[in-house]
């Protein structure tokens, strides 16, 4: 475990807790080497503040989802999209989902941050459905999604809402 002179901490006690995070975090995902990171550290005061964040995030539309084509090689037709979900933070501006989906994964936000994207998604969809565009649009499931029944009642739903057959939604997992 990797803790540096200032960024890390200011004294001694603060960089040995810091590396023996990073060692933690090393030896967790058998990197060997592990840097360390305010935002893998659990308890920093970076990564609670960002969790919180991420809570007034998700209730206050700061999500927005932008819509990857899907190609056939052969005619090069478009024959679905996938959504992928941004943050717009409002202080720290686009954040990237490999900042935030980890933190939602290990704070049990994760259903909450799946039922909203589902949902925007099927709404966008049932736009284009309405106008004769009718490819189903792809969204990113974690595997915590498919414990219990929730993902299930989620779509459930969200399809029913927004008026789509079961064909305009495609659940992949990462």
């Amino acid at each position: 475990g990797i803790a540096l002179y200032p960024d890390h901490g200011a004294d001694v006690s603060q960089l040995q807790r810091s590396a023996d995070v990073a060692m933690y975090l090393a030896k967790d995902e058998r990197s060997g080497i592990e840097v360390y990171s305010a935002d893998k550290d659990q308890n920093s005061t970076t990564r609670l503040g960002l969790l919180g964040s991420l809570r007034q995030g998700i209730d206050g539309g700061q999500l927005e989802l932008h819509y990857q084509p899907k190609v056939a090689l052969g005619s090069g037709a478009v024959v679905g999209v996938e959504a992928l979900v941004r943050w717009r933070h409002p202080h720290r501006g686009l954040i990237f989902p490999d900042e935030f989906i980890p933190l939602a994964e290990r704070s049990g936000l994760m259903h909450r941050l799946t039922a909203y994207v589902v949902d925007a998604a099927l709404e966008q969809a049932a736009r284009w459905w309405a106008v004769g565009l009718e490819i189903p649009v792809a969204v990113n499931v974690s595997a915590r999604d498919l414990h219990g029944t929730l993902l299930a009642e989620t779509v459930g739903r969200g399809l029913a809402r927004h008026g789509l057959p079961a064909s305009a939604l495609r659940l992949e997992l990462t």
